[in-house]
C-alpha cells in the first residue's frame, strides 16, 4: 500500500496516516546510500542501514532484535522511487495476530464441522432411505428377518451379511440345478423343451445318444437340427401353433419309442402370446413292443395248437355219441386217439405255464447241483424211448457243478436228450458230452435247414410239423431251453446239416 500511494516527496505525509491507523507499524524511508530519510517511530540517532539483512534481501522476512525500539521486530523491505521503503512489525503483537487468527479459524472450523454434521446426517438419511429399504428387501426374500440403520458402518456390515446370504442360496441354487442335471440326465427317457420359437432349450443326455450328438450341435438351435422325421416334426408344429397334444410310436434306427408332446404355456419358454413351448418325452418301448407282438403271436399260435386236438377230441367223441362209431375197435380207435390229443393238449398247457413262469422271472429257488448226475437221471427216464428207436447213446460226462434250479437243469437236459432222440434215424447215434462248462448233444437225426436255424428256438415253430405232431411235440421245447439259458447268462450254439444230424451245445457262465 506504501509503494503505491508513495511518490518519492510524500514520505511523512504517509508516516504521519500510518501512525494514525496503524501505529503498532514502524515505517521507514531509507535512501539508497543507506541514510534514513524518514521513521515513524521517535528514535532519531540513526546509523548506515545497508548492512541491514532486510535491505540486503529485499522482499524477505528478517526477524531480528532491534536495538532502538529494545523489541523483537519482523523487517519487509522492498525498492520504490529510488528509495527503500521498510515496514516493521512487533514480533509480540504478530502473536496476538496470529492467536486471534487462530481463535477465529477454530471458531469457524467448529460451526463448519457442526453445520457439516448436521448436512452429512440429512445427505445420508436421503440417500441410504432408498438403500435400507432395498436391504430389507433383499433380506427379507433371502430369510434373514433385521433392523436396518442410517449408520454407514452398520449399512456397510449388513451388505456383507446380506451379500454371504446371496452366496448362500447362489451356491444352494447352484446345487438344485446340479442335483436336477444328475437327475435329467441319467433317466432312461429322452427330455426335449422347445420354446415358441421352435428353438431346442433343454435335451438330455438320453436324446442325444440316439444321434451321438453334443449339446452343442443342437442346443437354441431349431427342432430340424435334431428331428428329421416329417411326421414328428408336423406334430410339433401343431404343438406349437395350435397348443395341440399327441402320444404316438416313432420307429427309429432299429427301435420303436414311445413320444409324447405337451404345451408348455409358460414365460419361460413364451415370448408370444399366441404360441406355446413343446415339452417332448421319448421312452424306449421296442422291447415292450416286440413282447406285445410276440404274445399276440404266442396267443395266435396257442390257440391255432389247441384248436386241433380239441377239434379231433370233439369229432370223435360226436361220432361215439352219434353212433358213426359203433364196433368196439372202433371205439377203443377213437379212444386212443383222443387220449393221445388230450395228452399232447395236456403238454402243451404245462409247458405254456412254464414258459409264463419263466418270463415272469418269479422267485426262483437255485441250489449247487452236478449236471453228471442230472443227465444220468434223464437218460434213465428216457431208457424206454432209447431202446424203441434203437438209438447208440455214447457219453462224456466229466463233473460239472452249477448254481440252478432243479427242475430247471433237468427239463433242460430232458428236452435236449428227447429232440435228439424223437428226430434220429433208427440205430441212430447221440454223443451227449459235459466237457469244462459246456453241455452237448449231438445226433445222427434228420438234421435243420440252413433257413430254419435262425426260428428253431421260437414258440410253437416246428422244422416238420406233421413229424412233430406225431412224436407228440409242442413247438415250445427249445423255446423254454433258450429261456433257461438266458435266465442262466449261458449261450447256446447251433450246428446242423439236413440229413447228417444236429448238434447243441450250451455254453454256461463261468
Amino acid at each position: 500500500m506504501v509503494v503505491e500511494i508513495f511518490d518519492g516527496t510524500n514520505a511523512e505525509e504517509i508516516i504521519e496516516i500510518y501512525k494514525k491507523t496503524h501505529p503498532n507499524i514502524r515505517l521507514t524511508f531509507v535512501s539508497l546510500s543507506g541514510i534514513v530519510l524518514n521513521d515513524s517511530s521517535d528514535f532519531d540517532d540513526f546509523e548506515s542501514h545497508l548492512d541491514r539483512p532486510e535491505l540486503k534481501n529485499l522482499g524477505s522476512v528478517n526477524i531480528r532484535y532491534s536495538e532502538s525500539l529494545d523489541t523483537h521486530m519482523m523487517y519487509l523491505a522492498t525498492k520504490s522511487q529510488d528509495n527503500y521503503i521498510r515496514i516493521a512489525i512487533p514480533v509480540s503483537t504478530l502473536n496476538e495476530v496470529v492467536n486471534s487468527f487462530l481463535l477465529s479459524a477454530f471458531i469457524t472450523l467448529l460451526f463448519v464441522l457442526f453445520i457439516s454434521s448436521i448436512l452429512i446426517n440429512i445427505v445420508n438419511k436421503n440417500a441410504l432411505t432408498p438403500l435400507n429399504r432395498e436391504l430389507n428387501k433383499i433380506a427379507y426374500l433371502s430369510g434373514h428377518v433385521g433392523s436396518y440403520s442410517d449408520n454407514i458402518d452398520q449399512i456397510s456390515h449388513q451388505v456383507s451379511e446380506i451379500k454371504l446370504l446371496i452366496d448362500r442360496k447362489i451356491d444352494a441354487i447352484n446345487d438344485e440345478k446340479q442335483k436336477i442335471n444328475f437327475l435329467i440326465n441319467n433317466l432312461n427317457i429322452g427330455i426335449i423343451v422347445i420354446n415358441n420359437q421352435g428353438d431346442i432349450i433343454l435335451a438330455n443326455d438320453f436324446v442325444l445318444s440316439i444321434n451321438d450328438y453334443k449339446k452343442q450341435d443342437i442346443l437354441n438351435k431349431n427342432y430340424n437340427y435334431l428331428i428329421r422325421n416329417v411326421n414328428f416334426k408336423d406334430k410339433i408344429n401343431d404343438t406349437i401353433k395350435k397348443g395341440l397334444n399327441f402320444n404316438f410310436d416313432y420307429e427309429y434306427q432299429n427301435k420303436i419309442y414311445l413320444v409324447t408332446i405337451k404345451t408348455i404355456d409358460s414365460k419361460w419358454t413364451n415370448e408370444l402370446s399366441n404360441k406355446y413351448g413343446a415339452f417332448i418325452t421319448m421312452t424306449n418301448m421296442t422291447e415292450e413292443r416286440n413282447l406285445e407282438k410276440v404274445k399276440r403271436e404266442f396267443f395266435a399260435n396257442a390257440s391255432h395248437e389247441l384248436k386241433s386236438p380239441l377239434t379231433t377230441i370233439i369229432g370223435y367223441q360226436q361220432m361215439i355219441q352219434e353212433d358213426i362209431i359203433t364196433s368196439k375197435e372202433e371205439i377203443l380207435d377213437a379212444s386212443k386217439r383222443t387220449s393221445k390229443e388230450a395228452n399232447r393238449m395236456h403238454q402243451i398247457i404245462l409247458e405254456m405255464l412254464e414258459l409264463a413262469r419263466l418270463e415272469s422271472k418269479e422267485d426262483i429257488k437255485v441250489e449247487e447241483l452236478e449236471m453228471h448226475d442230472i443227465v444220468l437221471e434223464v437218460l434213465d427216464q428216457l431208457e424206454h424211448e432209447i431202446n424203441a428207436k434203437k438209438v447208440k447213446v455214447i457219453t462224456n460226462l466229466n463233473k460239472l457243478k452249477l448254481f440252478m434250479n432243479q427242475n430247471h437243469a433237468r427239463y433242460l437236459v430232458k428236452n435236449l436228450i428227447e429232440n435228439a432222440i424223437k428226430y434220429n434215424k433208427d440205430s441212430g447215434e447221440i454223443n451227449i458230452s459235459l466237457v469244462s462248462n459246456k453241455f452237448i448233444v449231438e445226433d445222427t437225426g434228420i438234421g435243420i435247414s440252413e433257413e430254419d436255424q435262425p426260428r428253431v428256438f421260437e414258440r410253437f415253430y416246428r422244422v416238420d410239423k406233421a413229424r412233430s405232431k406225431e412224436q407228440g411235440g409242442t413247438g415250445l421245447g427249445l423255446a423254454i431251453v433258450k429261456h433257461i439259458a438266458n435266465l442262466y447268462k449261458a449261450t447256446i450254439q447251433l450246428e446242423s446239416k439236413v440229413d447228417k444230424g444236429t448238434k447243441i451245445t450250451i455254453l454256461f457262465k463261468k
